[in-house]
């Protein structure tokens, strides 16, 4: 008799600039992950606007408790948090919207902390169990070869889903919400 695997519990870590996490798609991604026995962690982290490492990388540790049998969901800069946390720790696995890994020419990212220290892209692979990325061809704030560059240093799945912008306008995401379910449901 062989036992069933346990669904995997799905932080979401949220990008920077935010008031609230229960926006559009990740409102309806949670209800349906829930839905589906999904255990999940869905709040809006301190220091939203910011989003500094200094803040959320203890707040994940200490509060968030993430673990090895988690799945990390990020957006945007939550995306490089999830990243910078794979570096430290085993994950299950690594689900990254709309990411990147240098400061954009933005200052806010460049204040942040999340990009400067060098990445350690052997041990985010080591560490991940699987990576998927999902990303724009018309995203306003990351170009095309920091989303490929990227995809080439994690060796990650990528879905590339056109005309989508930033992922900050749709009210639902099929094609996340199936991927989470097929690769991680029992």
């Amino acid at each position: 008799m062989t036992q069933a695997r346990s669904l995997p519990r799905v932080v979401y870590i949220h990008g920077d600039g935010v008031l609230y996490w229960s926006w559009g798609w990740v409102a309806a991604l949670q209800k349906d992950l829930q839905s589906a026995g999904f255990p999940t962690f869905f709040e809006l982290l301190p220091d939203s606007i910011e989003a500094r490492a200094q803040y959320w990388m203890p707040f994940l540790r200490d509060h968030v408790r993430i673990c090895e049998s988690d799945v990390l969901l990020g957006w945007s800069c939550g995306a490089v948090a999830a990243m910078r946390c794979a570096e430290q720790q085993r994950v299950r696995g690594l689900v990254l919207v709309a990411p990147y890994f240098t400061d954009l020419g933005f200052e806010q990212v460049r204040r942040s902390g999340w990009v400067d220290a060098p990445w350690d892209w052997a041990r985010v692979r080591a560490n991940a169990g699987h990576i998927a990325m999902f990303h724009s061809d018309a995203d306003p704030y990351i170009p095309q070869a920091e989303l490929t560059q990227l995809g080439e240093h994690l060796q990650a799945d990528l879905n590339m889903i056109s005309g989508a912008g930033h992922f900050g306008a749709q009210d639902t995401f099929p094609e996340l919400r199936a991927l989470i379910m097929q690769r991680y449901g029992s």
